[in-house]
């Protein structure tokens, strides 16, 4: 097996979804003996800023308001760059990154001077292309990556939608080779006219859950939680709303991620965001798994939490649709039903041995995700790259 140096390259140094996958990619890595770096960024999202400030003050007629949008978007760089928190590199927090782990940090852009010389450079997020598509050969064969399924994104547009269409745009305009995290969002962007290689799924990290979950106490029902629009958490209160108007006994109703104060009263605990084997234990003690998403690109938190042991209720998104069978190892729904959440939540309570069957056959499926197996796709995809190198410049 040809070894590999690999510069994975961040756009933001937060915990995000897009730096836990770099992270446990990087640590798989350097088990198979590839030399690995993460870089990331000083000021977080460098080029959203920019873009934003630049939006709203064209959208801004008068000349104060223009100059208040400017010096917002000022601000916003200076307080990143000179909070301290943001020079060492806060993935760690999510997983535990491997020693051998090279981390690399630039300021606001990638550049020739701040990129380390690598065979592969790997970017999770598409805006960051146009800064990659001009280094030199030495810094490694750019690959890119699709995490969204973009026919949705467009069914369920919001306020950032002409950010989102000018990173389609652009991903459009370099013809590079990618990656998809799964067949919905690859066939989505090919239909638009994104190039994307092959699939590649996300991983899931087994956890030992024996001894964690109470057989004797109330039926808990996790709600995944989280502030982003697409994932359906206006839905996800609606359905619990709901399931406590029907008053049935014995059961206990958390949420897991991040909620807003008045969202966080309707449950019996909140767990908030948690990361690293916290997150899993969290999970290990519930009964019932509730996923509200609108749309995905691969969902992580329904398969981490099967592989926890929870009967799963999730919407058909993009990623779950490859691997989630109705009455088998999952109760699905398509976004947005929410009596089909409920009925669903309420035939797992009614029924213990569809909770058992449902439980121990997402264990099952979620082996076939280690990310020991998807990180050998990974390398096959650095060879196929490697020796199929495609022009990526950008197209006028």
């Amino acid at each position: 097996m040809k070894m590999y140096k690999v510069n994975f390259i961040l756009a933001n140094n937060e915990p995000h979804s897009h730096t836990r996958l770099v992270i446990e990619y990087a640590n798989e890595l350097i088990k198979f003996g590839h030399s690995v770096f993460i870089s990331y960024p000083i000021v977080d999202f460098y080029d959203f800023i920019e873009f934003e400030t630049n939006y709203n003050m064209s959208q801004t007629k008068n000349i104060i308001g223009k100059l208040k949008h400017l010096l917002k978007g000022k601000l916003r760089i200076i307080y990143k760059l000179f909070n301290p928190n943001k020079y060492t590199f806060l993935g760690g927090k999510m997983v535990s990154v491997n020693a051998n782990v090279i981390l690399n940090k630039y300021t606001f852009k990638p550049s020739e001077f701040n990129m380390p010389n690598a065979d592969i450079i790997m970017s999770n997020q598409d805006y960051l292309l146009k800064h990659l598509v001009s280094l030199p050969d030495e810094k490694g064969v750019l690959i890119g990556s699709v995490h969204s399924d973009y026919k949705m994104v467009d069914k369920n547009r919001s306020t950032t939608e002409m950010y989102i269409d000018r990173m389609i745009l652009l991903s459009k305009r370099i013809n590079i080779p990618r990656l998809s995290v799964s067949e919905t969002a690859m066939i989505s962007a090919q239909n638009i006219g994104i190039n994307v290689s092959r699939v590649i799924n996300n991983g899931i990290r087994s956890f030992p859950c024996e001894n964690i979950k109470d057989d004797k106490g109330p039926i808990i029902i996790m709600l995944f939680s989280s502030t982003r629009k697409e994932k359906g958490l206006s839905d996800g209160i609606k359905v619990i709303n709901k399931l406590r108007k029907l008053n049935i006994k014995n059961i206990s109703f958390s949420s897991i991620g991040k909620i807003d104060e008045k969202s966080s009263k309707q449950f019996d605990f909140n767990y908030g965001f948690v990361t690293g084997d916290d997150y899993f234990k969290a999970l290990c003690k519930a009964d019932i798994f509730i996923y509200p998403s609108l749309y995905d690109g691969f969902a992580g938190p329904p398969m981490e939490a099967v592989s926890c042991g929870c009967a799963l209720v999730t919407t058909l998104v993009a990623g779950v649709d490859e691997w989630a069978i109705d009455g088998e190892n999952s109760l699905v729904v398509e976004p947005g039903d929410l009596e089909g959440m409920v009925n669903s939540v309420i035939k797992l309570i009614k029924n213990p041995n569809l909770l058992t069957k449902i439980s121990n056959n997402g264990i099952q499926v979620s082996k076939k995700y280690s990310w020991s197996l998807q990180t050998e796709k990974l390398v096959n995809f650095f060879n196929f790259c490697v020796d199929r190198p495609i022009d990526g410049k950008i197209k006028n």
